[in-house]
């Protein structure tokens, strides 16, 4: 278990080999691990999940406090979240510090030109090691993409007509840089909405800059 790195073995055969050699362990240190487990959701409501795969919504209105236990053997992943929509998000900075900035030949600009191609250039400090991550990048609505590039190995792109989304496997504690070609198309002012990395299956550990507006001129 020590050697495993980068969230996998070598091989299904090694995988499968480590667990043979590992269940009998667990089995015996854990008598009830083979038993059917089971979540009990107490509060303001009331219900026990004992089928899985589960999925359920509660109703923020009438919800405000709950209690989660888990019975049985085995192990359960849970996952809780709630949406809201925030008018005015500040910048979250303890996990990630991410910046988007427009840059023309290699230079930080304020304000963009129709018709002229520009950079929109992302750096992200990773503060500590990160596997799996997910970097959302709006885009202005003013804009559209001058090319759609997957540049890099080690990192993969999907282009939305609002955002980017970047994953990548695993970032090293350090600055990543990341740069995004566009096409500005439309004068006026736009809001530029917040760019945001995140552990893809923990998002509760994000970081996020400020919501920002950018100009786009003849």
């Amino acid at each position: 278990m020590g050697k495993k790195s980068g969230g996998y073995w070598a091989n299904t055969v090694e995988s499968a080999s480590i667990v043979n050699a590992i269940l009998p362990v667990i089995f015996e240190q854990q008598a009830d691990f083979k038993k059917p487990g089971s979540i009990a959701v107490s509060g303001d409501t009331n219900f026990v999940i004992n089928s899985f795969p589960y999925q359920g919504k509660l109703n923020a209105a009438t919800i405000k406090k709950i209690q989660v236990h888990k019975n049985g053997g085995g192990l359960i992943y849970f996952t809780a979240f709630q949406k809201i929509f925030n008018n005015s998000p500040g910048p979250v900075k303890d996990k990630f510090i991410i910046n988007t900035s427009f840059k023309r030949n290699e230079q930080v600009v304020t304000s963009i030109k129709s018709g002229e191609r520009i950079i929109m250039h992302v750096s992200l400090n990773v503060l500590n090691d990160a596997e799996y991550v997910m970097i959302e990048v709006p885009i202005p609505a003013g804009c559209t993409y001058a090319t759609k590039k997957n540049e890099s190995w080690n990192v993969y792109k999907e282009f939305y007509k609002d955002r980017v989304l970047i994953f990548a496997e695993s970032l090293s504690k350090g600055i990543q840089q990341f740069e995004i070609e566009l096409e500005p198309r439309y004068n006026g002012t736009y809001n530029l909405n917040p760019a945001k990395a995140e552990l893809m299956y923990y998002p509760i550990f994000f970081g996020r800059n400020e919501i920002q507006r950018v100009e786009i001129t003849k």
